[in-house]
């Protein structure tokens, strides 16, 4: 039986499992050789890594969620996954699709509606936005430094952040 290519392998019966997606429903990350495809390093991290990774010059920003209580957690991690550089705990799992780097400020988005701005060096909380629906996509227009935040629901929200 052909393996199907899938984000998340775990909705496949385990006989049809032909291949492993590295972080689902494991609570660490690995930095992997790109010649030998030897681990470099390994970092143990309170949940699973969700959605896509943001990296800058020397870090790496990613949501985990933990899928007994559906809590989340914003993370940043130094590029060689050596330590966990600060953590952020949520009583929800983020929605939006990763962290979005904007105005020096790191946003994100979750089901209840709360549009976050955080502080890249510590992690912490600069500002809060309530919008209806569940966040799901980000973006800004880096001229006019308008943020664009798209609800599940079908809501396009067009805003200038607070300053």
């Amino acid at each position: 039986m052909e393996a199907r290519l899938c984000r998340t392998c775990h909705h496949q019966p385990e006989r049809e499992r032909k291949f492993a997606v590295p972080g689902q429903f494991v609570d660490r990350l690995f930095r992997i050789s790109v010649d030998g495809g030897d681990i470099q390093n390994e970092l143990s991290i309170p949940a699973s890594p969700e959605g896509r990774i943001l990296t800058d010059a020397s870090a790496l920003y990613l949501f985990l969620e933990d899928h007994d209580t559906h809590e989340g957690y914003l993370m940043r991690t130094d590029r060689n996954l050596s330590k966990i550089v600060w953590i952020h705990k949520a009583e929800r799992a983020w929605s939006s699709e990763w962290p979005r780097l904007w105005n020096g400020l790191l946003l994100a988005g979750n089901c209840k509606g709360e549009l976050d701005a955080f502080r890249p060096s510590d992690g912490k909380l600069q500002w809060s936005n309530n919008l209806n629906g569940c966040l799901r996509s980000i973006g800004m227009d880096g001229q006019s430094g308008e943020i664009y935040v798209g609800a599940q629901e079908g809501t396009l929200y067009a805003f200038l952040a607070p300053n």
